[in-house]
């Protein structure tokens, strides 16, 4: 949560992607709920856990989707 935070924070604005990828505990799904009243942060998610792989490549294609410039990830 600090990670995202300390980037949503920044003075550079950008549009922030997260895949959930498979279920997660409560405490997660609080903090995306959260999350999820920016209008800056797009979440996505899938109940079963398909990989990184398969969730970089979904969030690829909503960038390009989107007409974005540029994508920066973090793990």
């Amino acid at each position: 949560t600090d990670a995202v935070d300390s980037i949503l924070n920044q003075s550079y604005e950008c549009d922030f992607f997260i895949y959930r990828d498979g279920l997660v505990d409560e405490s997660i799904q609080a903090y995306l709920d959260h999350l999820s009243n920016n209008p800056r942060v797009n979440i996505f998610s899938s109940d079963v856990n398909h990989g990184l792989a398969f969730a970089l490549n979904n969030l690829i294609d909503k960038v390009i989707e989107r007409k974005y410039d540029y994508i920066a990830r973090m793990d």
